[in-house]
Order: structure tokens, then sequence, then C-alpha cells
């Protein structure tokens, strides 16, 4: 039997959400003079990741959350405190990874 997750990603014209949360990042990132490198490192990610998150490129998890709000020495809140309150679910596409 195989592992499949559902991932959510966000179309090639993206979505407020994940373009906001993506901003707020970075920007928490640049305060904390950190790359994504080192973001990624202290959070058990890869850059890359990371770069996608900032670009708006996929919507993160709560654990991923989590994980980045503790490496940034802030908490979630501070993170999505400035995203929309709502997800446009027809902008967010599911995809199956095995």
């Amino acid at each position: 039997m195989s592992n499949r997750h559902s991932v959510p990603r966000v179309n090639f014209r993206g979505n407020q959400l994940a373009r906001s949360l993506g901003r707020r990042l970075r920007y928490l990132r640049a305060q904390t003079g950190l790359t994504q490198l080192e973001l990624g490192r202290k959070a058990s990610m890869d850059r890359a990741y990371i770069s996608r998150l900032e670009r708006g490129r996929i919507l993160p998890r709560y654990a991923a959350l989590v994980r980045l709000a503790s490496s940034l020495g802030v908490s979630v809140a501070v993170i999505v405190e400035q995203a929309p309150s709502a997800i446009d679910k027809s902008n967010v596409t599911y995809l199956t990874r095995s």
C-alpha cells in the first residue's frame, strides 16, 4: 500500500491567502536577519519549501506554521495576523503525491 498525501497547492494565478502569508513570512524572516537556508535549517525544512511559501506558491500546514513560528521566535498568530480571513477554494487544488 502506498502512502499518499493530499498537498494544497496554489494555482499559478495564486490566491490572496497564500500571497499574504508569504509576504508576512518573508518580512518576519528578514526582521530576524535569517536567510531562507538558515530558517529552513532552524525549522527542519528545505530552503526550496521556504521559497515556495514566501512566493505564495503553496499553503503551509498548521504543523509547518508552528515550526516556522518557533524558529522565528514569534507565535503562529503573528504570522497569520494580516492574512485574509477566508480561503478562496477555487484557487486551491489538491494534488496527490506518492
